[in-house]
């Protein structure tokens, strides 16, 4: 499942039904492209996936076919550890080959990847350069997990990252941090709200949807 870095292209595991050959993007194409285009063809998944309750997660949120857009975010400690350089969130992802937004009936297929890159695999971090997309002063850092954070609100189209890119809402939730299971759901209790559809660990606190 890892796509390998061909020139200035990367295998995107985006096949053409009834084709037996990838096709190969470059990054700007990769964000260009009409997310109708999307719509006739299937990911390639070359290994299983480490767990299906990220697919158990998309399959309660989102319909067949929505863009769900993942952010991996370092920790705060590390960010300011690293000051004035700043965490180069693109080159990273690319590194790993691991585009930001994906359909929501594919999202098993970059699971692993995920999970490799939120255990520790490298990350870049450098200055701006003067000219937009340029870095300086750049330095690799081995062995940083980072926090993977997911959209829970479908996004109009691949790189949709801003508040007016997102499509619609089909839930309400709530976002309870550094608070047990147990502690949550005294709180829920007390507010009178109906039991959620779906209760989720976050790793450092609860999601009720």
């Amino acid at each position: 499942m890892s796509p390998s870095k061909m020139g200035d292209s990367f295998e995107s595991f985006l096949h053409q039904l009834n084709s037996p050959e990838p096709c190969f993007l470059t990054w700007d194409d990769y964000l260009c492209q009409n997310p109708e285009d999307f719509q006739n063809r299937r990911r390639y998944c070359s290994e299983p996936v480490v767990t299906d309750e990220p697919m158990r997660w998309a399959s309660i949120l989102f319909e067949h076919g929505d863009v769900v857009e993942f952010r991996p975010i370092p920790p705060r400690d590390v960010k300011d550890k690293m000051l004035p350089r700043i965490f180069m969130k693109a080159t990273t992802t690319r590194q790993h080959g691991i585009y930001p937004w994906t359909l929501a009936n594919e999202v098993n297929v970059f699971v692993n990847k995920l999970q490799q890159l939120n255990q520790g695999d490298a990350t870049w971090w450098g200055l701006p350069g003067k000219t937009k997309g340029t870095w300086t002063d750049l330095e690799v850092l081995p062995a940083i997990p980072l926090n993977i954070y997911a959209g829970v609100n479908p996004r109009k189209a691949f790189g949709g990252s801003k508040n007016e890119d997102v499509l619609l809402a089909r839930f309400l939730f709530a976002d309870l941090d550094k608070t047990t299971l147990e502690q949550a759901n005294a709180k829920l209790q007390k507010s009178k709200l109906p039991m959620p559809t779906m209760i989720v660990m976050s790793g450092h606190g609860v999601h009720f949807y």
